[in-house]
């Protein structure tokens, strides 16, 4: 029996809520470059002008700026975060019958209704679609494709496209009598209840 999508959504909270404390631990204890920590530092501050009402086009061009030194002195944090995502999401779920943390508590689990003999690729490929691994990587390699102020729009745009594709997903989900979503139907998935 498909699985409700309150108990998919909450499942997903679940899991991205553990899934942010292992980054943060894992990253905290990763060392920075000082230009990343300048910058880090600065967006703050950008962020106390704009309360205060100091807002202009060049606060703009300095946050761009600032968006683009910290993605770029960022990256091996980026694919450390995108590897967690896809080693839980993708790995641990295919190893755990279909089911992340969130998923057993919720009583549901991913089952892959394809053909093919590679399932575990499948899993993986849902992940990178639907935990933003996708996005992160497109905004890493944008970090080193364009200038900062154009930075800024092709993060923007990938960011619509990426909200654009959960939101598709969850309608697709709602709508369709089996539950699947966009990336369900992309990777031959289903989510059921146990």
């Amino acid at each position: 029996m498909k699985a409700k999508l309150p108990a998919r959504i909450s499942a997903y909270i679940i899991d991205i809520f553990l899934i942010s404390i292992i980054t943060s631990l894992v990253l905290s204890v990763a060392p920075r470059s000082q230009a990343y920590e300048d910058s880090y530092e600065q967006q703050f501050n950008y962020a106390k002008k704009v309360l205060e009402g100091d807002f202009n086009t060049d606060t703009v061009d300095e946050y761009a700026q600032l968006r683009y030194t910290i993605e770029k002195e960022s990256v091996p944090f980026t694919i450390v975060a995108c590897i967690i995502q896809l080693a839980y999401f993708g790995t641990f779920t295919f190893y755990n019958n279909g089911e992340t943390l969130g998923k057993k508590l919720l009583k549901i689990r991913v089952n892959y209704i394809g053909d093919s003999d590679n399932s575990h690729f499948f899993f993986l490929l849902r992940a990178f679609l639907i935990n933003g691994v996708l996005f992160s990587l497109l905004v890493l390699l944008s970090a080193y494709i364009t200038k900062p102020n154009s930075f800024m729009l092709f993060v923007s745009v990938i960011s619509m496209i990426h909200a654009g594709f959960m939101i598709a997903s969850l309608v697709v989900a709602k709508l369709r009598d089996d539950g699947r979503g966009l990336h369900d139907l992309i990777c031959s998935t289903e989510v059921l209840n146990k």
